[in-house]
């Protein structure tokens, strides 16, 4: 034990039972780690596995060390043994993600007041923040709830309920949703997690019914409050339904959505406050390549439920100043794409609220138990770019045909031409911070919608 251990104890029975603090049992944990000596556990397999970059996840070559590896790396960080699990539970489900992806989607449920998944219909958007929920031990219709939107919905009333002044009586919609926020506001699950999965949230204008959460979601624990109705109003069933409702930081809200005819744009104002998330669509032989070198070993061997709020605040950080987070260079880049998008149109750029989301999501990335980033800093910074800034580049040709730049396939290869954000990626001061591929092919899609429908979404 450490020197000061006998000074942290707050309560002695006897010699065999004595109360610590929970801080001081973090501390205690955190310093047994560091004397882990990883060193003799990585020499089992230092001569088979491939050499990485340090700031990339550590891959090793399929054999009984890899078991050993990874054991011990499990029990040693709880965020990496949820992170194996929700991969574990995929497998099992016969749900087939990247595993960048589900690194992705915790990082974004981390960081994002609001997470949304996007991508072609199809390839398990729902399932992926089912998945999620279901990895934390949360109960459909207890703890989480699936909202499908109806075109119908345009105002909150919709989704929430109304109150009726003719009786007095507080109505809560079909939906559900009142009564998991009334129950995750209670003192007695103030520790428990709760999630909300709004699928296809954009078959309706989101920013009509989704309108009183945009701004609450920004504001401190203490100050978000959902107001239901007016408290100088009568209601009769106000002991069930209260005039507003807090929403703690254990309400994990997501949402699905499609991009086609039939769905609506989101607005600047609520992209600013979301992460938006499009998983690959695996090749089949890669999930075949999968299956056979990523042996599946039984989600039933870690029954360990995450459903606890304090424990899930343990792996969020947050950053003192987002400035300092970020490089000079990755700085030097985000003020040079703010400047061609606000040329373009003056209400868009990179706010300093972009800037901010993305330190925190540089700061929140994950480690694998070697203390490996299980996604690199230059590849985290190029998924924000992707997700955070182009989400907002979308219009006609005439607008933005010059910043987004057009796909002539009568050409050889992909080349973007006339892009101005193109030639911001392609420079020596971005290349020197990423590759860019997932920003550079999500401008890519773009261009050639931009070519041939002189639009881009």
């Amino acid at each position: 034990m450490p020197e000061d251990f006998n000074e942290n104890v707050i309560y002695k029975h006897d010699d065999n039972l004595l109360f610590i603090s929970n801080d001081y049992y973090l501390d205690l944990d955190k310093k047994a780690n560091d004397k882990l000596d990883k060193q003799e556990i990585i020499s089992i397999s230092s001569q088979e596995r491939a050499q990485e970059n340090n700031d990339s996840e550590v891959n090793s070559g399929q054999n009984e060390s890899k078991g050993v590896i990874e054991e011990a790396f499990t029990l040693a960080d709880p965020e990496y043994s949820f992170l194996d699990k929700l991969y574990q539970n995929a497998l099992d489900k016969k749900l087939y993600y990247k595993k960048e992806d589900l690194y992705n989607l915790h990082i974004s449920i981390k960081t994002s007041p609001l997470t949304i998944i996007s991508g072609m219909s199809g390839t398990g958007k729902t399932k992926m923040a089912q998945l999620y929920a279901e990895t934390l031990g949360l109960e459909l219709e207890e703890e989480y709830v699936i909202l499908p939107i109806s075109p119908s919905y345009t105002e909150p009333d919709d989704l929430l309920g109304y109150l009726n002044t003719m009786n007095g009586i507080y109505t809560p919609a079909e939906t559900g949703l009142v009564d998991l926020l009334v129950e995750a506001s209670r003192e007695r699950n103030s520790d428990k997690i709760y999630m909300v999965i709004f699928d296809e949230m954009n078959l309706s204008q989101v920013e009509h019914w989704f309108s009183p959460f945009i701004s609450l979601l920004e504001l401190d624990e203490d100050e978000r409050k959902l107001r239901l109705y007016n408290k100088n109003n009568t209601c009769h069933n106000r002991s069930k339904y209260p005039a507003s409702i807090p929403i703690g930081d254990n309400v994990i809200f997501i949402g699905t959505v499609n991009i086609d005819e039939t769905t609506k744009d989101f607005s600047d104002r609520l992209l600013d406050r979301a992460n938006v998330i499009i998983p690959n669509k695996l090749r089949f032989t890669d999930i075949k390549d999968q299956l056979e070198n990523d042996e599946l070993k039984g989600v039933n061997g870690n029954g360990k439920n995450y459903d606890n709020i304090n424990n899930f605040n343990e792996w969020r950080k947050e950053p003192e100043d987002p400035i300092n987070i970020m490089t000079k260079e990755e700085l030097e880049l985000l003020d040079r794409l703010h400047n061609v998008m606000n040329r373009v149109d003056a209400q868009k750029g990179v706010s300093f609220r972009i800037i901010k989301n993305i330190a925190k999501y540089l700061v929140n990335r994950p480690k694998n138990g070697d203390n490996t980033y299980l996604i690199s800093r230059g590849d985290a910074f190029d998924i924000q770019i992707k997700q955070r800034v182009l989400t907002k580049i979308k219009g006609h040709q005439q607008q933005y045909g010059r910043l987004i730049g057009t796909i002539n396939p009568d050409s050889a290869g992909d080349k973007i031409e006339e892009s101005k954000i193109y030639e911001i990626l392609d420079s020596d001061l971005a290349q020197a911070i990423s590759d860019f591929e997932r920003t550079t092919n999500e401008l890519r899609r773009k261009a050639k919608e931009m070519y041939f429908n002189g639009y881009a979404t």
